[in-house]
């Protein structure tokens, strides 16, 4: 499996897509959403996005958040759009 941040993405990549909401991350409605959306694309395009939401009182403080690790990775490593 590719990554698109490291040059390498291939054919069966995948993209990540992170939001950052303002409200609570893990709001299932918002989740089906997007999944819904990304589903979409998927067809559209051959493109697998996966949704990620995180609350905003989360990627403010990460450290306080159930994943730190993963939003550390995502300040790292994402490309703001």
């Amino acid at each position: 499996m590719g990554r698109a941040r490291g040059g390498d993405a291939g054919r069966e990549s995948d993209a990540d897509v992170a939001l950052v909401l303002t409200d609570q991350g893990d709001d299932w409605q918002t989740l089906w959403m997007l999944g819904g959306l990304a589903f979409d694309v998927f067809l559209e395009t051959g493109i697998l996005i996966q949704p990620v939401t995180i609350s905003s009182g989360d990627w403010a403080d990460p450290e306080r958040s159930p994943r730190p690790g993963f939003l550390r990775n995502v300040a790292r490593e994402g490309i703001l759009l």
